[in-house]
C-alpha cells in the first residue's frame, strides 16, 4: 500500500498520517520497491509494474489522489529504491528485463548492450542509477555487481554510462570494489567527507 500525510501537519508526528489515507497500488502482496517524483507526478515501482500518483491533495482525513498504471509487462519494473531517478524529464530505472526510462506514460526500454555482462550481474537488489550533472559529461550512471568474470575476477564491478546528448551507450567501467551507492558532489558545497575514511570496510562496502 502507499500512504500519504495529511496536508499541514508533520508527517513525523503523531497524527502526522490518517488511517483512511491510503491505497492499494497494483496487485496486493507484492511490495512497491521505489518512488521517485518528477513532473508534478510521483512514479511509483513494484518489481514489474510501473503507476504514476497524480492530483492535489486536501487537508482532510483519506486518499485524494488518481492513480494509473504506466506498464506491467515485460519487466519493466524497479528492483530496489536506489534503482529509479529522475532527470530531465525522464525516470530512469533497472528492472529484470534490463535498464530502461519512462515519460510517465510509455516505456523506452535502453536495451541490454553488453549482455554477457549483464547475465553475470548476481545482485540485481543492489543496484543503482546515479546522473553527472557536468554539462560536458552529461551521462546517466548504472551501476551492477557482477559475478563469474573470467578474465578479470578482481573488478566485479561495472558502470553503464547512457549518454543523453547522443542517447546511446558510452563504454563501461570497472572497478576492483563494489559501489554501494554513488552521488555527485557539485563544486563548492560542503557536502563532502571531512577526510579519510576510519576504516577500510567503509570505502568497500
Amino acid at each position: 500500500i502507499l500512504r500519504n500525510s495529511l496536508i499541514g501537519t508533520n508527517p513525523v508526528a503523531a497524527g502526522g498520517f490518517d488511517v483512511d489515507g491510503y491505497a492499494v497500488i497494483g496487485a496486493q502482496g507484492q511490495r512497491i520497491t521505489a518512488m521517485e517524483p518528477g513532473r508534478e507526478i510521483l512514479l511509483v515501482a513494484k518489481a514489474g509494474e510501473l503507476y504514476r500518483v497524480f492530483g492535489t491533495g486536501q487537508a482532510l482525513p483519506g486518499w485524494f489522489y488518481s492513480i494509473q498504471q504506466v506498464e506491467n509487462t515485460q519487466g519493466f519494473g524497479v528492483t530496489n529504491p536506489y534503482a529509479l531517478k529522475h532527470i530531465n524529464s525522464f525516470w530512469y530505472g533497472i528492472g529484470l528485463a534490463g535498464p530502461f526510462r519512462t515519460n510517465g506514460s510509455m516505456v523506452d526500454p535502453l536495451g541490454i548492450p553488453w549482455r554477457e555482462s549483464w547475465g553475470r550481474v548476481d545482485r540485481r537488489d543492489l543496484a543503482w542509477i546515479a546522473h553527472h550533472p557536468d554539462p560536458t559529461r552529461r551521462k546517466v550512471w548504472f551501476g551492477f555487481h557482477e559475478t563469474g568474470q573470467p578474465l578479470r575476477p578482481e573488478v566485479p564491478f561495472t558502470i553503464w554510462a547512457w549518454d543523453l546528448e547522443r542517447e546511446t551507450w558510452s563504454p563501461p567501467h570497472r572497478g576492483p570494489r563494489s559501489y554501494h551507492l554513488v552521488n555527485t558532489i557539485i563544486p563548492g558545497t560542503n557536502d563532502a567527507p571531512s577526510g579519510v575514511p576510519s576504516s577500510s570496510s567503509i570505502s568497500t562496502s
